[in-house]
């Protein structure tokens, strides 16, 4: 990994680089639409990305493997990044369950990494965030006009929003 890297982005997959509320015939895993945004935010603020989703059990199989015997999910994921350039510069330890899980995984990763000066977070889900909360962009939201009233995904708001965080070190 490389040294002295001043942003980060806490990268959820589902519901972040995909709408999982849309019907299942209609889902993609991967949307290059929210891939093509998330390299708008790695572009604009030079940070790097961290996974915390669970797909992040995968990344180092897929480091070691280079695609071989891997998730066809994971597989899809890293293809849309090497097509757009991106990469993981690494991924959050799990280490509980439950509501706050997410918040302590990345509070120990950046306890971990001193020097990181701006952080923004990128998931659907309303974790218990509480010291994180002014990094978190939460990319589900109600949208009536959808079959469960529900959509998530990364917009173009979400994207602004996040490099507006990044951009305050």
């Amino acid at each position: 990994m490389e040294k002295n890297i001043s942003k980060v982005i806490f990268l959820d997959i589902d519901g972040v680089l995909n709408n999982f509320d849309s019907p299942e015939e209609n889902r993609e895993i991967i949307d290059m639409n929210m891939v093509l945004r998330l390299k708008r935010i790695v572009d604009a603020s030079g940070a790097k990305i961290v996974l915390t989703s669970s797909w992040r059990l995968f990344f180092h199989s897929w480091q070691e493997l280079r695609g071989e015997r891997i998730s066809g999910h994971y597989k899809k994921l890293m293809t849309a990044f090497e097509k757009c350039g991106l990469s993981v510069y690494g991924v959050t330890d799990e280490l509980s369950y439950g509501p706050d899980s997410r918040p302590e995984e990345i509070s120990e990763w950046l306890k971990n990494h001193p020097d990181i000066k701006s952080f923004v977070i990128l998931d659907d889900s309303s974790w218990n965030w509480g010291m994180l909360s002014d990094h978190a962009v939460t990319t589900r939201r109600k949208a009536p006009s959808s079959e469960n009233g529900w959509r998530s995904g990364l917009e173009d708001g979400n994207a602004d929003r996040a490099i507006e965080i990044l951009s305050n070190e």
